[in-house]
């Protein structure tokens, strides 16, 4: 195969998200082949002498051992970070440039790599559906998408996440010019950016579509979906656990321990498992779900006990959408006059029996709950000054 050949082969030998870019190579070759030639670029040409001695020539090096030590770290890379799709697609080129048993052997590691990010695929795809036929919506959502990462031919997953778990663990992104499917995942910190084509999938865009500014994307959370897997993924090993597993695991048993406070009725502390799992992920909709219970039903019980403020500052927590959370807030407010009007009759009631610091109390009480009270601040300041006045005659 000739250069020119491979080059042709490399460029034209696609897998989403990888890219291969081979100009700087093909210059750096063609001047090596023509310095191995005798030819020169800019040294002006001797003429040959009968005296001179005949030139020795060095062995041209391999054009194309930078080429293949580029893919094969790029293969490692890959493989180590469980992108098991984009390490094949790299061992591929490296047999292309092989020859010999290295060429076999290459292909043999690459077709090895897929078939297990088949497997690891079917897994995960059973494993999402186990977990969303338990309604366990962030489990379904992560499986499923690393389905999709290993296999992108997957049209159920798909469709199943976009279509019925649609919200959980997206993100909009605004597309700005300049802006490429790759950009956009560094952005959105990717574990790995050669999975930016999950993008463009999760948005049904075709392999030649161009992103326009002020285009709306959905951006799924990669964070976890795709494990860092050992070496020992590509010989048909399991994938070893690695922080992101335990930091998923974490989550979820945190998320189990909300769930049963909450259905206990302890409110307050099943909130502040919630709201520590979504400051490490604002978009958990599982953590959403059990915050919005638990700061609801802490309002409700607040209400019950007419603890007023408390109730309020417990609805601020809850999605105005969840239930009937803004009717609950004007219950509240509207509890909240009527309760003022009461303190406000009791203070007028003490007044008028020349009960002066109890009628001062329940005034000074009618303004904490309602501030805005038409006569509460005036009666409030006459009665200070009546008590005032009678302490001085005495």
């Amino acid at each position: 195969m000739t250069l020119s050949m491979k080059q042709s082969k490399a460029r034209n030998k696609g897998l989403p998200g990888v890219s291969v870019a081979l100009p700087a190579l093909a210059t750096a070759v063609a001047m090596t082949l023509a310095a191995s030639a005798g030819w020169a670029a800019d040294a002006p040409t001797k003429p040959a002498t009968a005296s001179a001695k005949p030139a020795v020539v060095a062995a041209s090096p391999d054009p194309f051992a930078a080429l293949m030590q580029s893919e094969i770290q790029l293969g490692k890379s890959e493989e180590d970070n469980g992108n098991l799709r984009a390490a094949a697609y790299h061992y591929d080129m490296v047999s292309d440039l092989s020859t010999g048993a290295a060429k076999s052997d290459y292909s043999k590691k690459a077709s090895a790599l897929r078939a297990q990010a088949k497997i690891t695929a079917e897994q995960a795809f059973k494993e999402g559906m186990a977990a969303y036929d338990k309604g366990q919506i962030g489990p379904a959502f992560r499986s499923l998408l690393r389905a999709l990462a290993n296999d992108p031919t997957n049209q159920v997953a798909l469709r199943k996440i976009k279509d019925e778990l649609i919200g959980t663990s997206v993100i909009p992104y605004t597309v700005q010019a300049g802006d490429t499917l790759d950009s956009i995942a560094q952005k959105n910190k990717f574990e790995d950016p050669s999975l930016a084509w999950v993008i463009g999938t999760y948005n049904d865009l075709g392999e030649k579509a161009s992103l326009k500014p002020g285009q709306v994307l959905k951006v799924p959370v990669m964070i976890g979906v795709l494990p860092k897997a050992a070496a020992a993924v590509a010989k048909g090993g399991a994938p070893q656990q690695d922080a992101d597993d335990a930091e998923y695991e974490a989550t979820s048993n945190t998320l189990a321990q909300a769930q049963d406070l909450l259905n206990s009725n302890k409110f307050e502390d099943a909130s502040k498992l919630a709201a520590k799992v979504l400051a490490e992920d604002p978009v958990n909709k599982d953590a959403k779900e059990v915050a919005n219970a638990s700061n609801y039903g802490l309002g409700k019980r607040n209400l019950d006990e007419k603890k007023y403020d408390a109730a309020l500052i417990a609805f601020s927590h809850v999605d105005p959408n969840y239930k009937d959370t803004r009717q609950q807030i004007t219950a509240v407010r509207g509890a909240v006059v009527s309760s003022a009007d009461d303190h406000y009759a009791a203070g007028v009631r003490y007044y008028t029996n020349d009960d002066l610091d109890n009628a001062i109390k329940e005034f000074e009480t009618t303004l904490v709950l309602n501030p805005n009270h038409p006569t509460a601040a005036r009666d409030l300041a006459q009665a200070k000054e009546t008590r005032d006045k009678l302490r001085k005659l005495k």
